[in-house]
C-alpha cells in the first residue's frame, strides 16, 4: 500500500472518530451524543486501536515509552467514555474525556509513523 493510501486511511480515521466522539466533548452535549460516543469508543474505538497496537508489536522489539504511555491514556479514555457515556449526568465528565481523547489519538498516530522501525507497519 502506498505512502499516500495509508495517510487517507489514517485520515479516514481520525475523520470517523472526530464525528462519533467530538459531540461529545461539549459539556452540555445531549444524553444521544453521549450515547453515540461510548456505543463507538467501545465497540469501534477499542477494537480499532487493539487491532493497530497489535500490529506494532508484533514488528517486534521494545516499543518507545512515549507511545505506550499514550496507547494507555487513549484506551483508558476510551474505555471511561464507553462506561460514563451509558449514564445520565455524566456530561462534564464525558466531555473532559472526550476532549483528552481527541487531543491524544493523533499524538498516538504521528509517534507510531515517526518510528523508523514502526512506520508502515501500523495501519
Amino acid at each position: 500500500m502506498s505512502a499516500i493510501a495509508l495517510e487517507n486511511r489514517t485520515d479516514e480515521w481520525l475523520d470517523e472518530v472526530r464525528r462519533h466522539i467530538e459531540p461529545a466533548a461539549d459539556p452540555g452535549a445531549e444524553f444521544w451524543d453521549r450515547w453515540t460516543a461510548a456505543r463507538y469508543a467501545g465497540d469501534r474505538l477499542l477494537h480499532r486501536l487493539e487491532r493497530r497496537s497489535a500490529r506494532l508489536r508484533a514488528r517486534g522489539g521494545d516499543l518507545p515509552t512515549e507511545l505506550l504511555q499514550l496507547e494507555h491514556e487513549i484506551h483508558a479514555l476510551a474505555a471511561d467514555i464507553d462506561e460514563l457515556g451509558r449514564r445520565r449526568g455524566t456530561g462534564t465528565a464525558v466531555a473532559a474525556r472526550a476532549t483528552a481523547l481527541l487531543e491524544l489519538l493523533p499524538r498516538w498516530i504521528e509517534a507510531t509513523e515517526r518510528e523508523p522501525v514502526l512506520a508502515g507497519s501500523a495501519r
